[in-house]
């Protein structure tokens, strides 16, 4: 079995992950160790006994990769991990890790990301246990909009488990050259978002880091475990929100308004905090380059819509009756534009009535649009698996 699997980690990738030649030695030398504990993962179980063992997800010999190895019945599965967490959050320590798995049934590298959070965390279940059974949930609902589950949740002594494949790169508006790529981007955001809430699922967690754009240029999204529908359980007061989607919740509900709010603090991104107030916004939806009079026209009416929106959120989400933008009503002003920038046919730009008007002067909230509704978020008990 060592040597089976000795032999395929000289076909890892170097594409993905940034190693040398010594850390597939140490690898190597890590297997021989642990080939002595073939009972143990011949079980299904976790090879590591100690929380310094775990914190560095099985690097057993000097010099090698850290590294995971799982067994499903009779396959295992070997998952080699950079050091350095791609993603830690301080809230619940849950720490992400990209990861190279290879799958001995496919007999292919599978790019990755280890999922890990220690089971003394009070936000444990919520991370975690909530995050694979909604994942798990929605990759038969939306199969091709999530990252497929490689590994089922595992709980060790010290943590809990899972991975998950990594469906492609992370969004980066920054890295975007020109304002078409940026408009193209938007729709095929708000197209998986309305995709998304066609199901009855909100994810109110849709920062950068979990929008994915696979090698087909589709949008995937990871880390849905505060996802809420009116079927599946879900979890989430005000408490828990990000600063910039405070007031898009109310006690006991929350919007798919909140949804389009994530994206548009993308625009906004510096590379640690997301500033959704509308100045902020409109400050950086200028600097955006346009290279012709019509661009320049298309990017005015989506600056004003956008900051209208976000104006109408924050100055009216607490009054009695109010309802929200449908995603679908953004896609449509979204698209109406990226017609127009190709037809150059003003009858192609967005119907005005469609565009919110100045909210600061007027105190009552913009029409209720057709279709919106206010989704209810179940509240759950949630335990720890055996």
């Amino acid at each position: 079995m060592r040597f089976y699997l000795d032999a395929h980690i000289r076909s890892m990738p170097r594409d993905y992950l940034s190693f040398e030649e010594k850390n597939l030695t140490g690898l190597s030398s890590a297997l021989a160790v642990l080939s002595e504990k073939t009972d143990d993962f011949s079980r299904g179980t976790m090879v590591f006994f100690t929380e310094a063992e775990f914190q560095t997800l099985g690097e057993r010999v000097k010099d090698s990769l850290p590294f995971i190895i799982l067994a499903e019945a009779e396959r295992i599965t070997l998952t080699v991990c950079e050091r350095v967490p791609f993603f830690s959050s301080s809230r619940s320590k849950k720490s992400v890790y990209r990861a190279l798995v290879f799958e001995i049934a496919k007999y292919r590298w599978i790019r990755s990301v280890v999922k890990r959070v220690p089971l003394w965390s009070k936000k444990f279940p919520i991370d975690i246990l909530n995050e694979y059974r909604m994942q798990t949930y929605l990759m038969n609902l939306l199969p091709h909009r999530v990252c497929t589950i490689l590994s089922p949740l595992i709980n060790c002594r010290i943590y809990g488990v899972y991975i998950e494949e990594y469906g492609g790169t992370s969004s980066d508006m920054r890295r975007m050259k020109n304002f078409q790529e940026i408009l193209d981007y938007a729709e095929k955001f708000l197209e998986a978002l309305e995709e998304l809430h066609y199901r009855g699922v909100v994810h109110t967690d849709l920062k950068q880091l979990n929008v994915l754009i696979d090698d087909l240029g589709k949008i995937k999204f990871i880390d849905l475990e505060f996802a809420t529908t009116e079927d599946i359980f879900a979890e989430r007061t005000i408490g828990q929100s990000y600063p910039f989607f405070s007031h898009a919740f109310k006690e006991g509900k929350v919007l798919k308004e909140t949804d389009i709010w994530a994206f548009l603090a993308q625009f906004g991104y510096d590379g640690e905090t997301m500033d959704l107030s509308p100045e902020i916004f409109r400050d950086y939806f200028r600097r955006i380059r346009v290279r012709t009079l019509s661009e320049m026209h298309v990017r005015s009416i989506l600056l004003d819509f956008f900051t209208a929106f976000l104006k109408n959120s924050i100055q009216n989400w607490w009054k009695e009756g109010y309802c929200f933008f449908s995603v679908s009503q953004v896609l449509h002003v979204v698209r109406s534009c990226r017609k127009y920038l190709c037809t150059k046919n003003p009858e192609d730009l967005p119907d005005p009535e469609m565009l919110p008007g100045a909210v600061e002067e007027t105190a009552d909230p913009l029409p209720i649009p057709d279709g919106c509704h206010i989704l209810e978020v179940t509240q759950i008990e949630t335990g720890i698996a055996n």
